[in-house]
């Protein structure tokens, strides 16, 4: 998970708003799935 915020910081940084709105999902999805485990 460190490194996906990582690469969307980046992303950010560079203007990459694909790869920022990719990487902003795929960090979604993770919370998503630890908060379900968390139940």
């Amino acid at each position: 998970m460190r490194l996906s915020e990582q690469a969307l910081q980046l992303s950010r940084q560079v203007n990459d708003r694909l790869n920022a709105s990719m990487f902003l999902q795929a960090l979604a999805w993770i919370a998503a799935e630890e908060h379900a485990r968390s139940r």
